[in-house]
């Protein structure tokens, strides 16, 4: 879909557009070569990649970079994957390195873009189920690493490590009728590592 590596161009139409043939075809997998692939806002929308239902999106590990435009540390609400406006279920993401590029040294409000996300899984209205988060490192994040909110159910976040975040490594949100610790009871933690 024309993505390259380790360069000064932006991949975000590229990976959007493998994305979305995945979603046209009812599902499949979304590989991620070893290489930094820049990805940046193009409009408004939120998330920037938008992952469709049953889909794997994988790399080759740590190699494999997702990694924000520096652009971002001048704006707000850059959500590099996620679902949000339409259902989405069983959905894996795996073996790959997503960098926020975040410049900040700390949380200043009104300063500091707050809603630069890594994964952000929000569905007000209808469900995000069935989602593997597996083998990742996300970092340099000025908002959360990973955020859940309305709509969210049966996540599991296995081998995961976060660092060098300004907000939160993952953040439970909810509402008026769904308060966050509800999440608690979709979310299964293990071998997460936090700096």
């Amino acid at each position: 879909y024309g993505a390259t590596p380790n360069d000064s161009s932006d991949d975000t139409q590229a990976i959007r557009k493998a994305l979305e043939a995945c979603a046209a075809a009812g599902g499949g997998t979304v590989f991620i070569p070893a290489g930094t692939y820049l990805v940046s806002r193009q409009k408004s929308e939120s998330p920037i990649l938008e992952l469709p239902s049953n889909t794997i999106l994988c790399g080759e590990g740590p190699a494999s970079v997702l990694k924000f435009d520096p652009r971002v540390n001048q704006s707000n609400f850059w959500r590099m994957l996620g679902a949000a406006g339409k259902d989405c279920r069983n959905v894996t993401v795996r073996d790959l390195h997503l960098d926020g590029s975040n410049t900040h040294p700390k949380y200043v409000k009104g300063g500091t873009p707050e809603h630069n996300h890594g994964i952000f899984l929000y569905q007000e209205g209808g469900v995000i189920e069935n989602v593997t988060l597996q083998d990742l490192l996300v970092e340099n994040f000025s908002g959360d690493c990973i955020g859940l909110g309305h709509g969210c159910r049966n996540v599991t976040i296995r081998g995961v490590s976060l660092r060098n975040f300004v907000r939160q490594g993952i953040q439970l949100g909810g509402g008026s009728n769904t308060p966050g610790i509800a999440l608690k009871h979709y979310l299964q933690v293990t071998d997460a590592d936090f700096e």
